[in-house]
């Protein structure tokens, strides 16, 4: 395995983690040093450490040393049409990821689906009463209305947070897993000495 084999995969790997970072709007200084930083020869962290977007920057760089690598016969037209039409389609991933996770949902939808859900929960005891009054059990319509707004409340609740895939709630994209996946397959291809271990679910059966 090739120096320049290793520089692409080790800037490939700085990608997919600062991608994360950002979509989780995480700015912890340690877990950039040892996720994106670490790996990158110096050349390439100058070119990126004081960009704003340094997924973008990152690609950027695969696309630049892929050049260099055609210019240098390592690679053939062939292959490098192919890795540079991959390097398309993840610039094209990253910026529907970037637009889910910085375009909100319109705050007249949240502040409408709140009123209404309002008015349901008011008029619901309402609409149960005469129900319950001929069945004799006036009692039910109490714990009954609270359960069924509950549940249209928590549905609402759920549609809000779910707008937000990447914040690292127990239901969001599990991008540390899909991230560790990628890293474990990339350091086997080159027979890396230091390889992480898989993420595993945890004891409820979430990937974070």
């Amino acid at each position: 395995m090739s120096a320049v084999q290793k520089d692409l995969i080790f800037t490939h790997l700085s990608f997919i983690h600062a991608l994360r970072l950002q979509l989780r709007g995480n700015s912890d200084e340690i877990e950039w040093n040892e996720k994106v930083y670490r790996a990158l020869k110096e050349e390439t962290l100058k070119e990126i450490r004081d960009k704003s977007n340094k997924a973008t920057q990152l690609l950027i760089q695969q696309g630049m040393k892929l050049d260099e690598c055609l210019k240098n016969g390592f690679i053939n037209e062939i292959i490098y049409i192919n890795l540079e039409n991959t390097l398309t389609r993840l610039t094209d991933h990253q910026g529907k990821s970037e637009r889910i996770k910085h375009t909100p949902l319109p705050k007249a939808y949240e502040i409408f689906n709140r009123i209404l859900l309002g008015l349901f929960i008011f008029f619901l005891p309402f609409s149960l009463l005469p129900i319950f009054n001929q069945m004799g059990e006036l009692w039910l319509v109490f714990p009954l209305t609270i359960l069924i707004s509950w549940v249209f409340f928590g549905i609402h609740k759920m549609g809000l947070l779910m707008a937000n895939p990447f914040e690292n709630f127990r239901w969001d994209v599990p991008l540390d897993a899909i991230c560790n996946t990628i890293e474990i397959d990339l350091l086997e291809a080159i027979n890396a000495d230091s390889i992480p271990e898989k993420l595993k679910p945890d004891e409820d059966g979430i990937l974070m």
